[in-house]
């Protein structure tokens, strides 16, 4: 399921690492999923994604202090595209 607003876990520029990222967060059992941003050329690997703000901003909070201290929020924006996995 996609959202508007997307936990993210990292942001790679090399496609593979995107998709090794992946790889490993769907092993952990998240919902992961990668975002291909054109303009700067970054892949997002996203833990979640959620259309409700507040539940996006609660979960980066949690991830942040439990998971990974580097997660931020990502708001999807029309040029951004989800990719598939090869």
């Amino acid at each position: 399921q996609d959202g508007k607003y997307f936990v993210i876990g990292g942001s790679f520029i090399v496609p593979q690492n995107a998709a090794d990222f992946e790889k490993l967060l769907d092993e952990q059992g998240y919902q992961s999923r990668i975002l291909f941003h054109p303009k700067t050329r970054f892949n997002y690997v996203a833990y979640y994604s959620f259309d409700d703000y507040e539940k996006a901003v609660e979960t980066t909070r949690k991830m942040r202090s439990e998971v990974n201290p580097e997660t931020w929020l990502f708001t999807l924006q029309p040029e951004v595209k989800f990719k598939t996995q090869n």
